[in-house]
């Protein structure tokens, strides 16, 4: 889940990837019958990222995996953040988190190549789908975000000026 405004974007949740995530990786371990490890490829090394079993999924945190049990969550870490005139929030599937880091997406949606907040998830959506086909976005759009782009160039203007790099 992301925070985007025209100039920065926060996580608002953790990243549940069991990969990167230690604290996960200690409570998985910690629930009856589960083991954390790599998938083993065809000569029997270790490949991909870390998953949990049974299920074999690599986020700790889901909807909709009954068959793993207690050990997935449906909840997620969040956070609360005051917001701006203008905003938008993303919340996207694993798949877009593995190929997309929360910069690609904020600037994709600073462009304002979009009219409404469907027309903003479908610009993710077609960024994710380059890498995945399994991807979903939800987007909400506060205050003008979709008609940021004058807001852009002055932005980029005045980042230029101060000698900073572009958002």
């Amino acid at each position: 889940m992301v925070l985007v405004d025209p100039e920065h974007q926060v996580l608002l949740s953790a990243n549940h990837r069991i990969d990167s995530n230690v604290e996960e990786q200690q409570r998985l371990a910690s629930c009856a019958g589960v083991r954390i490890g790599r998938q083993a490829s065809s000569s029997g090394s270790p490949r991909g990222p870390l998953r949990m079993w049974p299920g074999g999924l690599s986020f700790a945190r889901a909807v909709g995996d009954a068959e793993c049990g207690a050990a997935i969550l449906p909840m997620p870490h969040a956070t609360h953040r005051a917001v701006g005139a203008s905003a938008a929030v993303i919340i996207a599937s694993g798949s877009v988190g593995h190929r997309l880091s929360s910069r690609h997406v904020a600037k994709a949606l600073r462009n304002g190549a979009y009219a409404s907040a469907d027309d903003a998830a479908q610009v993710v959506l077609r960024m994710a789908a380059q890498h995945a086909s399994d991807a979903t976005v939800l987007v909400q759009l506060l205050g003008g975000f979709c008609s940021m782009s004058g807001r852009n160039d002055m932005i980029r203007e005045r980042a230029l000026r101060e000698g900073l790099q572009e958002a």
